[in-house]
Parts: structure tokens; sequence; C-alpha cells
């Protein structure tokens, strides 16, 4: 009997150690693996964290976000946003009661002072402009067939923007065309962005550029030249056709 028991334990012993030897196998010519977990694993794929370890592995990288976006360029009172949307993220995570959650709070928190991040930029570039400078606002015609005859490289329509004046003449803002909040535009660049060399300083300095959208009708323009307009750096905007022999 227990000659019997030896066997059947050896035989045991046999078919665990190739069990391993097959599921620790790193080619396609071994057979599929069966006991893949017995391997050892360096990824959290295979050992994932403990819950409190993945609390404050998402804890850390809200941190770096915010190291890594430095205080002194932002204005004083977006920092406090930052740090405020930071200081909530930590605590939301630290009450989520599953990695699920802890996810979802981490990432709410990036984008909450990524956002801060945008709105800083933003308050930025408005600080540079005189906001006083009054707005001209576009009576709503066209050019007899503006729209008309539209061809690559021969004509085009666009909105002529012109900014409001600079209060220092010397930090010319660069807008992106994130900033003007529009989604249809097709292409946007500055004609006029910083004071000429010839410059006499006779007449006020204002940046100009041109807007071109994917919708080439007079609605969409329409409806683009009033959303110009509700901009506080912007201080007209209106239709202009553009041919080969330049801005009409």
């Amino acid at each position: 009997m227990k000659k019997k028991i030896i066997t059947v334990s050896l035989a045991l012993t046999m078919v665990f150690a190739a069990a391993v030897f097959i599921g620790c196998c790193p080619t396609d010519k071994c057979n599929p693996p069966i006991f893949i977990y017995i391997c050892y694993c360096p990824t959290d794929k295979c050992n994932p964290p403990a819950l409190e370890e993945f609390k404050t592995n998402a804890k850390m990288e809200l941190t770096q976000l915010v190291e890594s976006l430095g205080e002194d360029d932002y204005l004083p009172e977006f920092w406090l946003l930052v740090i405020d949307a930071a200081d909530a993220g930590t605590i939301a995570i630290g009450t989520a009661e599953t990695k699920s959650a802890v996810r979802i709070a981490r990432d709410e928190a990036k984008a909450a002072v990524r956002a801060v991040e945008s709105k800083d930029e933003i308050a930025q570039i408005l600080s540079r402009f005189d906001l006083t400078d009054p707005k001209e606002i576009w009576d709503g015609s066209f050019d007899e067939g503006q729209f008309e005859n539209i061809r690559e490289g021969a004509k085009d329509v666009a909105i002529r923007i012109t900014f409001k004046q600079l209060k220092d003449g010397v930090n010319y803002p660069e807008l992106r065309e994130q900033f003007l909040g529009l989604s249809n535009i097709r292409e946007f660049r500055y004609t006029i962005q910083r004071t000429p060399d010839n410059w006499s300083g006779k007449y006020v300095f204002r940046q100009s550029a041109l807007l071109f959208l994917n919708d080439n009708n007079p609605t969409a323009f329409t409806q683009a030249i009033r959303h110009l307009e509700s901009l506080d750096f912007i201080k007209s905007a209106t239709p202009a056709t553009i041919t080969f022999l330049g801005i009409l």
C-alpha cells in the first residue's frame, strides 16, 4: 500500500512539473500554456497592485502633472485653481472604493488641471490687449457674387480679423485657432503679427489675420463673424475676397 502511495505521488509531481514547464515555455513551439500564472510575471497584469498601492500611484501621477506645469507660468489666481483641482482629485482618489473609481477620479482631476491651464493661457493673452478699444460691427453685407467661382489658387473667401490694439506694443500674442471657438476652421494665419521695421508709429498698431472656413457660404460666414465679434480681444471681423492678386 505504501509503495502505491509513493508511486502516485511521484506521478503527480511529474505532471505538475510538466505543467509548470509548459506554462513557462516562451516559444510558440511549446503546447499552449496550462498553468500560466505559475510562471513568474514582473508586470501588474499578472500581479495587480492592491487598492491602496493603486491609489498611491494615481496620486503620484497627479502630483507629477502639477509639478510639471510651473507656478511661475501662471497668473496667481489661476495657480490657486490648479492647486484646488489637484487637491479635490487627491481627495476623490482617496475615497474611491474600487480601482475603476480611482482611474475615473485621477482622469477627471487631470482634465480639471489642464482646463485651468487653458483658461490661464487665454487670460494672459487677454491681458496684453487694450479691451477698451471699441469694436467695429460688420453691417452684414457681402459683395455681389462673392461666393461664386471659388477656385483653388485663383479665388477664395476668408474672414478678415482685426485684433484690438496692444497695451505695450512689445509683447505680441500669438493666438491659436482653438482660442477662436469655431469648429469649422480650415485655416487660420496672421497677416500682420508684429510691427514692421519701418513702422512710423503715426497710427495705432493692431494685429490682423485671415480665417478660412470649411463651408464657403453666406450663412456659415455670418454665424462665424457674429461669434468672433463676441470675443473680447477682436475689434472687427469682415468677409474678404482673396484672389491671386491679393485681398479685395
